[in-house]
This record gives C-alpha cells, structure tokens and sequence, in this order.
C-alpha cells in the first residue's frame, strides 16, 4: 500500500468517526426530544382529563323554554338578563335591548282609542286623539329613551318628551306620562288588539 493510499484510508476512517459520532449526537438529541414531547403530551392529556374531571363543575345544560343556560360554571339567564361568568355577576345585554320593556302596545285606561305601538327598529305609531282639532289622528316617527325621558320626534311636526317611569312602592309596572296633559299609558298583555297600528 503506498502512502497516499494510507493517508486515503485513514481520512476515510477519520470520516466514518465523525460521521457515527454526528449519528450518536442526532439519536441523542432526539431521543431527548422525544423525550420531552412525550412529557409535554403527558401534562397536557393529564392536565385536560384533571379539569374535565373535575367533580365540583357543572354539566353543560341548555334549557330552552326557561331560557336558561348552563355551559360549565358559566350561566346565562336570558330572562331576567343576568349573566353569572366565573362567580362574577355582568348584566347581559341582548342586542335590542335599549328599550327593554318599552317595546310593545300601549294604551289609554279609560280610552283605548289612544294608544302608542313602539318598535325594536325605534320606530312608533300613536293613534292620538288631537283636542283642537276634535279629531282622530295617526302619527307615526321615531322615538328616544334618555333615562326616564321619552322622546317622541314625529314625522310631521315637533317632538314631544314624555316620562317613562317604573310605578312607585311595590308596583313593578312601567307607565308613560305627560306633565300637564291627560296621556297616562299602561302597557298591554296582549299582543293582538285591534286598534293598535303595526310596526313599519
């Protein structure tokens, strides 16, 4: 064997060395990133089936007819628009909600003829009775609630601003009043009454 032929071999061998000890370095990197994927798999599966086990959390419930739902410890009480999230207490606000309890048909105790429909679009139709005309008239326009101010600005002449209060003591009904003229409104049960003009 001449000597470049040994030299040949040898920084072949020398070759091969390094090429099985960058090998043993790779098995060795990953068999510890192996290693810790399996570990890092391990927490996580534990640490869902722990929380998915948790004997003190609530099921998922949904209950349409009552309009309460439960999802974990979250519940959403629609009705008496309550939203209880992790022990803490948010009003919930559904989208058209502006004018919660105003929505709806209104009418005169003693004269039904005079009566108000409003509309989730802020819309209204009054059929009002005008005293200086001695006449029946439908107005229709747009309203505005500013805390216990109610404005109505019509389609055809200026806005009137009536009084939107909850009843005083123990009554929970809400009325519509004018300061000075004879409107006193109550909110009807029923939604189908004659009279009454529809929403636009």
């Amino acid at each position: 064997m001449t000597k470049e032929n040994r030299n040949n071999a040898k920084l072949h061998a020398e070759r091969v060395t390094n090429l099985q000890q960058w090998n043993r370095l790779i098995v060795l990197i990953m068999s510890k990133l192996n290693l810790i994927i399996i570990f890092l798999f391990c927490f996580i599966s534990f640490t869902k089936c722990h929380i998915n086990t948790n004997p003190d959390e609530s099921k998922s419930i949904i209950v349409l007819n009552d309009s309460i739902i439960v999802l974990n410890d979250s519940i959403i009480v629609l009705n008496d628009s309550i939203t209880v999230l992790n022990d803490t207490v948010k009003k919930y606000k559904p989208q058209n909600t502006k004018y919660e309890g105003l929505i709806g048909r209104w009418f005169m105790p003693h004269n039904g003829t005079v009566n108000i429909t409003f509309c989730e679009n802020g819309t209204f139709g009054f059929n009002n009775y005008n005293i200086k005309t001695d006449k029946e008239e439908i107005l229709r326009g747009t309203f505005e609630l500013k805390g216990s101010k109610l404005i109505l600005k019509y389609n055809d002449r200026p806005q009137q601003t009536f009084k939107y209060a909850k009843g005083k003591g123990a009554d929970d009904n809400y009325y519509i009043t004018k300061k000075g003229d004879y409107y006193y409104f109550v909110k009807s049960d029923v939604d189908d009454l004659d009279g009454f003009l529809p929403c636009e």
